[in-house]
């Protein structure tokens, strides 16, 4: 797949897992607009073709971005509530487990 530039998907539902399809599509339905030309859209976009103006702006955004690491050290991001509880749940159910035998 890494050396095409087309990836054809059929509609018949023999080609497809019918308990993902719905998900898949949900999910990926805008991304198919306007990608008439291969250099281009929300799903294709080859950073060869970038010109001096944007790849000086990349630069200056990935400068920016390390200075502010420097300055403010790196973020760690927050745990979400559910897998903090899972995360005591399962050394509970590991502890109690030790615990008889």
């Amino acid at each position: 797949m890494d050396t095409r530039e087309q990836l054809r998907l059929y509609n018949d539902p023999k080609y497809w897992n019918l308990e993902l399809r719905d998900d898949f599509l949900s999910q990926t339905r805008s991304m198919w607009i306007n990608l008439c030309n291969k250099y281009e859209g929300r799903v294709v976009n080859i950073g060869n073709i970038a010109d001096e103006k944007h790849l000086a702006m990349a630069r200056r955004v990935e400068r920016e971005l390390d200075e502010a690491v420097a300055k403010h050290g790196e973020v760690e991001p927050v745990v979400a509530h559910e897998i903090e509880k899972e995360e005591d749940l399962f050394k509970s159910r590991k502890r109690i487990a030790e615990s008889v035998l």
